[in-house]
């Protein structure tokens, strides 16, 4: 059933953010690998659109349940998926697709090797231009910040090429906790005087100074349901300190 299929979407997108937060070296990749033994083939290629989404990178998710191992990969609209597996083909049994999604199947002897050949094949194939800054849909207030609001944005999924996420913007707000994570996430409780929502900014680390106190920032809200208790997570696109 469809409320089946969105818990076990909930469940494996739960692990997948945990499994982000722990690793180490994500800031330093290209392109994404994740394997799991029970995450069922059917909803692989929605995860692997979720990663692509929350990190702007190419990521494959593989399930270990079959033999030979099957996966998913999904790309970012300046990176060819298909050159980046062609890349990787002496270690994959069978893969096909296009540029921004396909599908592959891989020895799970091989997957130590296809996860660092991946991440370089996606470096390789990375454009050097800078992104163009960013189009910001609305600038908003905290009281504007609803769970109404982030189900909203969440119906008009799937995002991508011709239906861009929309990006919403806060000016200048309180700072009230920053911390990192992993190595270069950047975890921020912002806010005004009465209201407060925790952000998260993959890679953006180093982007905020450990004593700025007011900061603008452009996110998309989204529902994120943690030990049963639903709340908004800001999911950071940019930000930058403002002076007083």
């Amino acid at each position: 059933s469809n409320r089946q299929r969105q818990r076990q979407e909930e469940r494996i997108l739960t692990d997948v953010d945990s499994r982000l937060q722990k690793d180490e070296a994500l800031d330093n990749r290209a392109g994404v690998v994740m394997c799991s033994k029970n995450w069922h083939v059917g909803v692989l290629g929605i995860v692997a659109s979720k990663i692509t989404e929350r990190l702007g990178l190419p990521a494959a998710v593989i399930s270990l349940d079959t033999t030979p191992a099957r996966g998913s990969a999904r790309s970012v609209k300046d990176i060819d998926l298909l050159e980046a597996l062609r890349r990787c083909s002496d270690l994959l049994v069978r893969y096909g697709g296009h540029s921004m999604a396909a599908g592959l199947s891989i020895d799970a002897k091989h997957l130590e090797a296809f996860t660092k050949l991946f991440d370089e094949a996606c470096r390789k194939l990375t454009p050097t231009r800078k992104p163009q800054g960013l189009a910001i849909d609305a600038l908003v207030d905290p009281e504007d910040i609803t769970d109404r609001l982030a189900q909203e944005i969440s119906c008009c999924q799937p995002f991508g090429i011709g239906n861009p996420e929309p990006i919403l913007a806060l000016a200048d707000m309180n700072v009230h906790e920053r911390r990192i994570v992993g190595q270069k996430h950047l975890k921020l409780k912002v806010g005004n005087e009465d209201l407060a929502f925790d952000a998260i900014g993959f890679g953006l680390g180093e982007s905020l100074s450990p004593d700025a106190k007011r900061v603008s920032l452009a996110f998309v809200p989204q529902l994120r349901t943690w030990r049963g208790i639903t709340s908004i997570q800001l999911k950071v696109r940019d930000l930058k300190a403002t002076s007083d």
